[in-house]
């Protein structure tokens, strides 16, 4: 949409930031793309295995819905899920507007802090530290 409307330059640098193999959208971006995917598989990795979901219905919100049924566990997931979604984001617009190069570990390292970040401005009284919350995060943030 930003080569259409003239945002990009050149409009013919229409691929995925991250894979620059296929013409960008944002199934591909944020799902699709390897790069994006190994993310994905990273924050699946650190969430552990207390979930009871693939890391293809992690990347699906609505099967986080459907599948986990503890309230509370699922509010952190939620989170998560929408920390990496705006870590990639930012990542993708730091590359393309400041011409900085991709950094896995920080888009990673954005997701835990982001989430934590969050999910401690909701319950501001938790005893959650984020050391705790980079080793167990779904651990953290009981009284949710």
């Amino acid at each position: 949409m930003l080569a259409l409307r003239g945002v990009v330059i050149p409009p013919t640098n229409i691929h995925c930031e991250f894979c620059r193999k296929v013409p960008e959208n944002s199934n591909h971006f944020f799902f699709h793309c390897l790069v994006s995917k190994s993310i994905w598989g990273r924050i699946f990795l650190w969430i552990g295995e207390d979930i009871n979901l693939t890391i293809e219905e992690l990347m699906d919100f609505g099967s986080i819905q459907e599948k986990v049924k503890n309230i509370k566990m699922r509010e952190k997931i939620n989170t998560i899920w929408i920390a990496t979604m705006w870590s990639l984001w930012l990542m993708r617009n730091t590359m393309v507007f400041d011409k900085v190069p991709f950094s896995f570990e920080a888009v990673c390292t954005n997701v835990m802090s982001l989430s934590w970040s969050w999910l401690d401005r909701f319950k501001p009284l938790s005893s959650s530290s984020f050391y705790e919350w980079y080793k167990l995060p779904l651990a953290c943030f009981n009284s949710l």
